[in-house]
């Protein structure tokens, strides 16, 4: 009796099922479109972005999640020029402490 190898091809009539609407999932859903693949994203949360998230908040905008991006990510590199983003990374000169 053969052996399921556990390796499932995907075929365009069946979609990609991605949960969670994180960076990851966002990643893996771009990869998966970027190839032709259907996709679905299901999340919890009434926005998309996981920890990375910014709140209007009057005339300003406040990071309420991630902190910083470490630029030495090549495929974070790579996607945020993909998605159209990485020109809008500012640089900033970290020097201090991180507490918890």
């Amino acid at each position: 009796m053969p052996r399921d190898s556990g390796i499932h091809h995907v075929t365009a009539e069946q979609p990609v099922l991605v949960l969670g609407g994180g960076i990851a999932g966002m990643t893996a859903a771009w990869e998966l479109k970027r190839r032709g693949i259907p996709v679905r994203v299901i999340e919890a949360t009434p926005h998309l972005g996981g920890r990375i998230h910014t709140v209007r908040e009057g005339a300003g905008l406040v990071e309420t999640g991630m902190q910083f991006y470490y630029s030495a990510y090549k495929q974070t590199n790579r996607l945020l020029r993909e998605v159209g983003l990485f020109d809008q990374l500012v640089p900033i000169d970290v020097r201090g402490q991180i507490f918890w």
